[in-house]
């Protein structure tokens, strides 16, 4: 579980102080007159895998179990384009492979699930996410967008603007998780929103700030990015369209709210930061590649 479900889940529990969330990995209580238990799902890496199913296996585990997965990595969508929760899922071609790399650890996911549904069984409830934005996402992707078309100028965006980009806010997601755990709620379940497809273009359309300097986007070619060694915030280097249908979820009282909400209070947790932290953003592109890049698409930076 990520710190920023965990953050957002710290939030939630501010509102319900008779739960106590208990985590084997990472532990916050509020004093409680009935109690909430969680497991803290396996991370895909082979060892935390096998650790979880040593210390599992021929126990009899009575509490329920919420394995959060990262649905944009385990779905094969080079079968199926778009995919509900039954859509076909990426395998290791070698079960018994110790390689960890990013070819495996879509399929290291799906080991996690199955390790999950090993133990828990019909008490299980998969949780399959895309991108995860909102305050106190410190891994710095969607902040990168914001922060970038707010300095105005040229911008290089995406390759394919039409393609579309899903997310999830972690207010919108935290609280239905734990409401998922109070009604012991069991399946399977994509989270990946807005309910209609957005496409890049405007997304970053969106994020435009009024009375900011004036910004043109311009959109990279996969050669350019290729030859430069460059790579773009949660922008993919393929040319297919794909999609998760999330309405499960949304049965089961999962709502998305507004982008220009998370924008807003992006902004505001990223400007609240100290600027030591704001000095140092994870794995921003280099705008010295950025302006490079733009050169080469016969664009002036300025």
């Amino acid at each position: 579980m990520t710190a920023l479900h965990l953050t957002g889940l710290q939030k939630a529990f501010r509102s319900k102080p008779n739960t106590d969330f208990l985590s084997p990995g990472s532990t916050f209580r509020v004093p409680a007159r009935r109690c909430l238990r969680w497991n803290a799902p396996p991370h895909p890496r082979l060892a935390a895998l096998r650790r979880f199913r040593a210390q599992n296996k021929n126990r009899q585990l009575r509490l329920n179990r919420i394995e959060t997965g990262d649905g944009e990595v385990i779905y094969d969508f080079a079968q199926r384009e778009i995919c509900d929760e039954t859509g076909p899922l990426l395998q290791l071609a070698d079960p018994t492979s110790e390689i960890e790399n990013g070819q495996t650890y879509g399929p290291l996911k799906v080991e996690c699930e199955k390790a999950v549904l090993a133990a828990f069984g019909a008490r299980a409830t998969l949780i399959r996410p895309t991108f995860v934005f909102g305050p106190g996402d410190d891994t710095d992707r969607f902040t990168y967008w914001i922060e970038r078309i707010a300095r105005g100028g040229a911008v290089l965006g995406p390759t394919f603007p039409e393609l579309g980009l899903q997310w999830v806010d972690v207010r919108d997601l935290c609280p239905w998780l734990i409401r998922l755990a109070e009604s012991r709620t069991t399946g399977t379940f994509n989270v990946a929103g807005p309910t209609q497809t957005i496409a890049w273009r405007e997304v970053l359309e969106t994020l435009k700030v009024k009375n900011a300097p004036a910004t043109t986007l311009h959109w990279a070619t996969p050669e350019i990015l290729e030859e430069l060694k460059m790579s773009l915030p949660l922008a993919a280097a393929r040319r297919r369209p794909r999609r998760m249908v999330s309405d499960a979820a949304q049965r089961a009282g999962l709502g998305y709210r507004p982008l220009a909400d998370t924008v807003a209070a992006t902004r505001a947790w990223w400007a609240a930061l100290p600027p030591a932290r704001r000095a140092k953003p994870e794995r921003w592109p280099d705008p010295a590649l950025e302006r490079e890049a733009l050169k080469r698409l016969g664009v002036s930076p300025a």
